[in-house]
């Protein structure tokens, strides 16, 4: 591959997929408050390029800030792609890591709310702890968003909890654009946001609903090079309210197998209040005596559902 010239352009990832990531181009009027990305033109680049990474940083993500010097290529079937090489990486604002004890994996950075969809009419709480758990361990601001308002199950509170220990709740339909579908769309006027949730609990209904605009030239260049990957890898969309959605693959397991028991107590921001009746200090909440936690428990104070969800999450991370 000849690289024609060496200006330096300033880009954002906005999808990525094994070995090559694509690149839209920051427009003039970009800054800390204005997100401006030229949609224009897509550049292709590798990541297995030897660039300036920032720390902490265990792979390039959507949402980087990167600084890269187009060049242009052909590929085998004679189609001239825009590709660029990386020259370095931005410090991040936040990240989320999804952790395992061999290789931590940096999903996405750079944004402002992370949206854990779930259906309200068969609600996971198991799967909706685990995350809020991640959330509450790297410090990341996380909204629960409850689709299918429209046919929820009756008599269950669990978001009414929730939103009682201080975590943000939405409850709408995707469908009917109804609920606090509004609410969704003002909270999303501006910045990226991270939309995450299980298969099967509407995640493309929403971003239908919302009127994401997928960046036209990485859809042509995969299904003419790469196959088409719609589900399987991360990818960034522009969303009518103004803001920036990065949509993620349906995953119907989340494994916190990368942090040690004692800190996914302070994954559980409510544990902290009740964790002042524990007769030890490093009390886990499991099988000591005089547990501030099991007492909230057995008093009504602590949800059940709650309570089984920290105690499955510590019995991961002793296997």
């Amino acid at each position: 591959m000849k690289i024609q010239n060496q200006q330096k352009n300033r880009g954002i990832v906005v999808e990525c997929q094994k070995g090559f990531v694509f690149i839209c181009e920051l427009g003039p009027n970009h800054s800390e408050e204005i997100i401006d990305i030229l949609e224009s033109e897509i550049w292709l680049a590798p990541t297995k390029s030897n660039f300036q990474k920032p720390k902490p940083f265990h792979n390039i993500s959507v949402g980087d800030y990167v600084e890269f010097t187009p060049s242009s290529g052909t590929d085998s079937t004679g189609l001239d792609l825009p590709t660029a090489k990386i020259l370095s990486v931005d410090s991040r604002k936040n990240a989320l890591v999804k952790p395992t004890k061999r290789s931590p994996k940096d999903f996405a950075v750079n944004f402002e709310n992370l949206l854990i969809l779930e259906d309200l009419s068969n609600l996971n709480r198991g799967f909706l702890c685990r995350y809020l758990c991640l959330a509450e361990l790297q410090g990341v601001n996380c909204v629960v968003v409850g689709n299918k308002v429209d046919i929820e199950a009756k008599g269950d509170d669990s978001l009414s909890y929730l939103e009682s220990v201080g975590i943000m709740c939405l409850r709408l339909s995707a469908t009917t654009k109804s609920g606090d579908f509004e609410k969704l769309t003002e909270l999303t006027t501006s910045g990226v946001h991270v939309l995450v949730g299980r298969s099967g609990v509407g995640k493309s209904s929403l971003l239908n609903a919302l009127g994401p605009k997928l960046i036209q030239a990485t859809d042509e260049l995969r299904s003419n090079n790469f196959g088409r990957h719609v589900t399987s890898y991360a990818s960034m969309h522009k969303i009518n309210s103004g803001g920036w959605m990065v949509d993620s693959p349906g995953i119907q397991v989340l494994t916190l197998k990368g942090y040690e028991r004692e800190e996914l107590r302070w994954g559980f921001r409510e544990f902290e209040g009740f964790a002042q009746g524990c007769k030890f200090r490093n009390c886990l909440h499991i099988s000591e005596h005089k547990c501030g936690i099991k007492q909230a428990v057995s008093e009504g104070q602590l949800p059940e559902w709650r309570y089984k969800s920290y105690v499955s999450l510590i019995g991961e991370c002793e296997g």
